[in-house]
C-alpha cells in the first residue's frame, strides 16, 4: 500500500507489535499517522515515533477518541471552570468479559508478544489518557496484575494508582474476567463529586452541597468522528492536535510502569 503513494496519511490498525514500525516506515515517507491505542510496545518505541514525527514535521495522533467524546468534555468543561473546587482525585472502571474464540481474529490481544498487556493497554489506556487531560502528568505509579481466568500470557486482572504531578491522586480496575462490565468514572472534587456512568454514554451526575442532578450531553453520531476530523485538520496545519504522539508517549509510560510495579513489587517514579 504504502508503495502506491497516492495519499497523505494513513491510519495504523494492527496488532501492537506492529505499530512502532509501519508508523516508522510511514513517517519515512513523509505521510502523516494517526495510530491506534494503545500506542506501541513500550515507552521507549512511543519515543521513537515521536521523535520521527517531530524530525519530519509530520502530524502523530493517537487515537484516544474516549477523551474527545461530548459527555467527557463536559466533564472537563466544568473541572476546569472551577465550579466544584479543585480536584482531587479520580477513579474509573475498565472491565469487561473476554470471551473470544482462539480462531477470531482478534484473539492476538492475549498473546503479549503481539497486544503488549490485557485489558489495561486495550481498555485501561483510555481512562489513563482521560485522567492525565484531568490531572496532568504521572510523578509516581503503582500497579497490580494478575492473569487468573483468561487464557494467553497476559494479565485478565489489574489495579492501579496514580499519583500526578498536580497532586491529584487516580485509581483505575480494569479487567477481562467480569459480566457485566463498566466502563464508568468519577471525579472528586473540593466541592463536589461529578460521576459518568458510561463514558461513551450521555449521562452526568453532578453532587454538591446543592444536592444532586443530572446532565445529559447527546452524543456525536458517529463517536470517532472528532478524533478524525481533529487529526486531518492539524495534519493540514488548521490547528495543534490536541491527542498527539506526545500525549500518547504519556499513557505509555505509565502503562510501563505499571507492569514494572506489578512484577518488582515497588512504587514506579516517573
Amino acid at each position: 500500500m504504502l508503495e502506491w503513494g497516492q495519499f497523505d496519511a494513513v491510519y495504523v490498525a494492527t496488532p501492537v507489535d506492529l505499530h512502532a514500525p509501519q508508523t516508522l516506515e510511514a513517517l519515512s515517507r513523509g505521510l502523516h499517522v494517526l495510530v491506534e491505542k494503545p500506542m506501541a510496545m513500550s515507552a521507549d518505541e512511543a519515543e521513537s515515533m515521536v521523535d520521527a514525527a517531530t524530525a519530519r514535521n509530520l502530524t502523530l495522533g493517537i487515537a484516544y477518541y474516549h477523551r474527545l467524546i461530548p459527555v467527557n468534555l463536559r466533564v472537563r468543561e466544568i473541572v476546569t471552570s472551577g465550579e466544584m473546587g479543585d480536584l482531587v482525585a479520580l477513579h474509573g472502571n475498565a472491565s469487561s468479559l473476554f470471551s473470544l474464540p482462539p480462531t477470531h481474529p482478534k484473539y492476538w490481544r492475549v498473546n503479549f508478544a503481539q497486544s503488549g498487556g490485557g485489558p489495561l493497554v486495550d481498555v485501561g489506556t483510555h481512562r489513563l489518557d482521560l485522567f492525565q487531560a484531568l490531572a496532568g502528568p504521572a510523578a509516581r505509579v503503582a500497579g497490580f496484575a494478575k492473569q487468573r481466568f483468561v487464557d494467553g500470557d497476559v494479565e485478565d486482572v489489574c489495579s492501579l494508582v496514580v499519583e500526578y504531578t498536580s497532586g491529584v491522586q487516580a485509581t483505575l480496575s480494569s479487567l477481562w474476567c467480569v459480566s457485566p462490565g463498566r466502563g464508568d468514572y468519577e471525579v472528586m472534587c473540593t466541592q463536589g463529586r461529578i460521576q459518568v456512568p458510561d463514558i461513551r454514554g450521555e449521562r452526568i451526575v453532578i453532587q454538591s452541597g446543592d444536592g444532586e442532578r443530572d446532565l445529559i450531553v447527546p452524543p456525536d453520531e458517529l463517536h470517532d468522528l472528532p478524533l478524525i476530523e481533529r487529526f486531518v485538520d492539524a495534519a493540514e496545519g488548521r490547528s495543534e492536535l490536541e491527542l498527539s504522539g506526545e500525549a500518547g508517549l504519556e499513557v505509555q509510560r505509565i502503562t510501563d510502569a505499571v507492569y514494572k510495579s506489578a512484577s518488582t513489587g515497588t512504587m514506579i517514579h516517573l
